[in-house]
């Protein structure tokens, strides 16, 4: 706010054709067009103020899909920061599919339309014409301060980071936290909801715009369309129109492209005589529209699975992996797209691994060679719950325990209740099944056993009798 090795075993392709109820939604899909913060007035007599906001898809968005909104500050520690009073997370889910280049007007507290402000013809108005919205920005006091603020919109669970995938992050943050303009905070701490970090995955100016100002509660340039514009109370997007989605997120991504004021609240709305004169006109090739990406690692196999609802000129999928989730690599290359298809198709791929846990990702390509991912998923071997202790308390030397099948060169050591390394051995070279550990002189008490091979470990607590 302003303020390992993997060797391919099997692949297998399986297509099924039918409709799709939502899809997961990646970078530049939906953008932010711009916000008032010197518009406080409640018009529509709803208990909050109206500052209107705006924003414009990039895609069609399916009925079904699920899109949250949020003006809190993405902070140092990659969460959201927190104050209910003047942050909010908005909640959108589809009811009526969305053509790509449709825009949104809004205000800041529920999302809906303003036919009762302005006029506006339904169809032409806010979230609520297209779906159902929950909570809303701005926290009880629902309002975007003059000091800067930011609209963060993503996917995953309402008001968490964990797991969100982010796709489209917008700011103008004035404060002295900044390194100049135009940028977003990459130091220090997130302490009011002027502040925030890019979130991650986003690009600024792509997939996200600062129109930020290192000087509390200052603007710069001259507010006129054509010359950059930071940090101004109310910013409206004012450039092209028409385009590919390539050339329109460069276009809302730059600060030249924004005219800005610091008294007078724009008119957001579309058409006639508002800020926005129509939706976008999107041009040339629409993105593959992906579907749900799954998997599943059992056995030493692994097994990925991912949908499309839409594929407009594609060529092929890479399916990439990595061991840490942020270095991957082609496990496959090359596998056959559909081209055109508008029904939704099914993709299989299965290889072998030794690995406990891998992360995954699709790399889509078109036939002119752009390209797109997938959200990245994570599997994990399902065999580490298979450990378990056969005899415990243990009433004789002797623990017996079974180690997971797929384990291999597995070893364990015994630890006391402080932590002390009391006895420690190799299980042999077999795959999986019961093993046994002895005791020995150990005195009763209670204790830990550790199992490990190369890339995994799994603890037990025991009593010995």
């Amino acid at each position: 706010m302003k303020k390992w090795c993997i060797v391919p075993m099997v692949l297998l392709f399986l297509f099924i054709s039918g409709s799709s109820s939502g899809q997961p939604l990646v970078a530049g899909d939906i953008a932010v067009l711009g916000f008032n913060t010197d518009q406080s007035a409640d018009l529509d007599a709803d208990g909050f103020p109206d500052a209107r906001w705006a924003i414009v898809c990039l895609r069609d968005i399916a009925a079904g899909t699920v899109v949250h909104f949020t003006d809190a500050g993405f902070n140092e520690s990659a969460q959201f920061y927190v104050n209910a009073v003047i942050e909010g997370h908005l909640t959108w889910t589809v009811t009526t599919a969305v053509p790509a280049g449709k825009v949104f007007a809004m205000d800041c507290a529920d999302g809906s339309n303003f036919a009762d402000l302005n006029g506006a013809v339904s169809g032409n108005g806010g979230l609520t014409d297209n779906g159902t919205v929950t909570g809303h920005l701005g926290g009880t006091a629902s309002l975007f301060p003059p000091a800067g603020d930011q609209i963060i919109i993503y996917q995953g669970t309402s008001g968490t980071t964990t797991g969100a995938t982010f796709i489209y992050a917008y700011s103008t943050q004035q404060t002295l936290s900044l390194s100049g303009t135009g940028v977003w905070q990459t130091s220090g701490n997130v302490t009011s909801q002027a502040g925030s970090f890019l979130p991650t995955g986003l690009s600024n100016g792509t997939t996200a715009v600062a129109l930020t100002h290192n000087v509390n509660n200052t603007s710069s340039g001259p507010g006129t369309f054509g010359t950059a514009n930071y940090g101004f109370d109310n910013m409206i997007y004012a450039g092209i129109r028409t385009g590919t989605r390539a050339q329109l997120l460069s276009a809302i991504g730059n600060p030249a492209n924004y005219i800005g004021d610091n008294t007078n609240p724009y008119s957001i709305g579309i058409g006639g005589s508002f800020s926005i004169p129509s939706d976008f006109i999107i041009t040339g090739t629409l993105p593959l529209h992906w579907g749900e990406i799954s998997g599943e690692l059992k056995n030493g196999q692994a097994f990925i699975q991912w949908e499309t609802i839409q594929e407009r000129n594609s060529s092929h999928f890479d399916l990439e992996t990595s061991a840490d989730g942020q270095q991957f690599v082609a496990q496959r290359s090359g596998i056959p797209a559909a081209g055109y298809s508008d029904n939704k198709r099914s993709y299989q791929y299965g290889f072998s691994t030794n690995a406990s846990v891998i992360y995954a990702r699709i790399k889509q390509l078109d036939i002119d060679g752009n390209y797109s991912y997938s959200k990245i998923i994570t599997l994990k071997n399902d065999h580490t719950g298979t450990f378990r202790l056969l005899h415990n308390p243990v009433v004789n030397e002797q623990l017996v325990f079974t180690v997971p099948e797929g384990w291999r060169g597995t070893q364990y050591s015994i630890f006391s209740a402080n932590g002390l390394l009391l006895k420690s051995g190799k299980l042999g070279v077999s795959n999986g099944g019961n093993k046994t550990a002895t005791l020995g002189n150990i005195p009763a008490g209670t204790y830990q056993l550790v199992i490990f091979d190369q890339t995994q470990k799994i603890s037990r607590q025991f009593i010995k009798l």
